[in-house]
């Protein structure tokens, strides 16, 4: 028995060390690979740079830790996103799933010609959680930020956001659907969110929820400097659907979902439906607030009475509301109400 069990301790002694050896052995890959990206992006004009970089986790997982990151976008309006710290974990049964930390500030700064700074954004989630799945290949397909408690302000200044919960999805199609031939969604939610005190609103400052899901479809080119992607997706068709819409901003319920694209010269073409309920509501306090005269609020009134129809799915009384965008102008209900430019598109 007492031999029985001196091999087993040499089996278990072995497999540790052979196991010890291969998470070092990982954690270096990890680090290297790291670094290897870093040099990619760099070659592409966005500087990656590390305070720290450190692998840690043993024995049963691997974790990234990375402080006083910096990520640049160069050009002519750079881009800088800096943090205090970055975490990302790899577990050896799910190698695709990567769940993420951003502790601490994270802010992003964007500074104009000759370098001087046009804004600076400071973020911060009390649950700043995320997951990045990869693809087969190493590449990633999708992220989903999902943080809680989240405050942004602009330093020195009084603009001040916060949100219960913060959520921002983009996952990538990657072959596109055949059918529909979408290659990328984008999805968008946040709770009780709280706008700053020094914009003048006519509704309160706290929009109860916001959810927003997006899906791009067309054909997806990955070479050329953006404008040249752009018209490649444009002439082929390039559709963005706006699969959902739902604003809930008491008294204002608000619903919809629509199509966009790009003419040749890249103003917005669209067809949209808005589901409006508490539009009387709306008025009201218009009318209070001397935003709206009490001759034109009576017109209004009419208008909305003469649309208003009750959702059989709520019972509620809401309007629906077409939104057009062709041609350069942007019409509602078929009323021209504002030009619409060409959209600027990035420089390379």
């Amino acid at each position: 028995m007492s031999r029985i069990l001196r091999l087993l301790a040499i089996v278990v002694v072995a497999l540790a060390a052979a196991w010890s050896g291969a998470w070092f052995l990982v954690a270096g890959m990890i680090e290297t690979r790291v670094g290897g990206w870093a040099e990619a992006q760099r070659a592409q004009g966005t500087r990656v740079a590390f305070g720290g970089l450190a692998v840690d986790g043993f024995p049963m997982r691997w974790r990234l830790v990375a402080t006083d990151y910096e990520i640049a976008r160069e050009g002519p309006a750079p881009h800088v996103l800096r943090g205090a710290r970055f975490e990302a974990l790899i577990v050896p049964w799910d190698l695709a799933t990567v769940p993420l930390r951003l502790p601490g500030p994270q802010r992003l700064e964007r500074r104009g010609a000759g370098g001087a700074q046009d804004y600076a954004l400071r973020i911060e989630a009390e649950r700043p959680d995320a997951v990045l799945r990869l693809a087969p290949d190493g590449r990633a397909r999708a992220i989903d930020l999902d943080f809680g408690g989240v405050t942004a302000s602009v330093p020195k200044t009084p603009f001040l956001v916060t949100a219960a919960r913060l959520r921002v999805a983009v996952a990538e199609t990657d072959p596109p659907d055949p059918r529909t031939r979408e290659f990328l969604t984008l999805a968008f939610d946040a709770e009780d969110l709280v706008l700053p005190h020094a914009v003048a609103l006519p509704l309160e400052p706290t929009i109860r929820a916001v959810r927003l899901e997006l899906a791009l479809r067309g054909e997806r080119a990955t070479r050329g400097t953006p404008a040249e992607r752009v018209a490649v997706w444009r002439e082929s068709g390039g559709v963005l659907e706006l699969l959902r819409l739902d604003l809930d901003w008491a008294p204002l319920r608000v619903s919809g979902d629509g199509t966009a694209a790009l003419d040749a010269r890249n103003r917005p073409q669209a067809a949209l439906a808005l589901r409006i309920a508490g539009h009387q509501e709306l008025i009201d306090i218009l009318v209070r607030t001397r935003r709206l005269p009490a001759p034109q609020a009576a017109i209004f009134r009419t208008l909305a009475a003469g649309m208003a129809r009750p959702d059989p799915a709520t019972g509620r009384t809401e309007i629906v509301l077409p939104v057009t965008a062709q041609d350069g102008r942007l019409s509602i209900a078929g009323f021209p109400v504002a030009p619409l430019p060409p959209i600027p598109l990035p420089s390379p």
